[in-house]
């Protein structure tokens, strides 16, 4: 039975295993220490889980400079090509299957994520050879943080008026790259709205938490048409559009894993 202490390693069956899906050898070893560091616990599936991560990785990867260069020769022939990020990006395919299946992420809550991670970045204007990876590890962290928020327990409540996000709540906000007055101004429509429902619910603060990034992206994307001058295109204002619409749209906060104590 392998230590603890002895990272895990795969044997040269399963690289020649994955080496058959034209992945060079030697960048399937350079996965091993991030694997190590994603999955810290040995399971009797290492050997799947670690061939499906190299080849969410391997489709992943960045676009040769040179498109004549064969896969097999890319990590050495050629250098990734680095871009800036851009209004219209989006993970790839294989990236959301890494995050919702390998990572076990919420694919909601990582769709919601999506809009921080490119405002971020575009503010910054920066270029990057890989923005699945950078974007990976932006929803990971925001996951970890979530799901680490303190839970009231399987009671559900109804909201009171003087009810605030608790300090967790709101950094993970501000990691999301909210700012406080922004945060501070749904507070009120959000007490009213839950008041008038009366409806009960074990977490507020997880609740809070999907109505901001929603409103988020939706204040983004108003943004990114009023950038495009696109004068065809009316975008309703986030007051024509019914609290009830932005409070529904994801079900990530009413997750299970939020309904019992921990």
């Amino acid at each position: 039975m392998n230590s603890p202490l002895i990272k895990w390693q795969p044997d040269n069956d399963l690289i020649q295993r994955i080496c058959s899906f034209a992945i060079p050898e030697n960048y399937i070893k350079e996965q091993i220490q991030s694997f190590n560091e994603e999955f810290h616990q040995l399971s009797a599936n290492q050997h799947t889980a670690f061939l499906k991560f190299v080849l969410a990785r391997w489709r992943c990867r960045p676009v040769a400079v040179n498109p004549s260069v064969t896969s097999e020769l890319w990590p050495t022939a050629t250098l990734p090509q680095k871009n800036r990020m851009t209004n219209t990006w989006r993970p790839s395919e294989d990236t959301m299957i890494l995050v919702t299946t390998m990572l076990g992420i919420n694919q909601a809550f990582a769709e919601d994520a999506v809009p921080e991670f490119v405002i971020y970045w575009i503010e910054r204007g920066v270029s990057e050879a890989s923005w699945n990876g950078k974007f990976i590890q932006h929803v990971k962290n925001q996951w970890s943080r979530f799901n680490n928020l303190p839970q009231s327990g399987v009671t559900a409540t109804p909201i009171t008026s003087d009810w605030q996000p608790c300090n967790e709540a709101v950094e993970i906000l501000r990691h999301a790259n909210m700012d406080d007055t922004f945060i501070n101004k749904l507070v009120p429509e959000f007490i009213l709205y839950w008041k008038e429902t009366q409806r009960c619910y074990p977490s507020w603060n997880t609740k809070f938490i999907q109505h901001a990034k929603f409103k988020w992206a939706k204040q983004i994307d108003a943004a990114k048409i009023k950038r495009c001058n696109v004068h065809s295109i009316r975008p309703r204002s986030t007051r024509d559009i019914p609290l009830l619409e932005n409070l529904l749209d994801r079900s990530w906060a009413d997750s299970p894993i939020f309904k019992h104590t921990r």
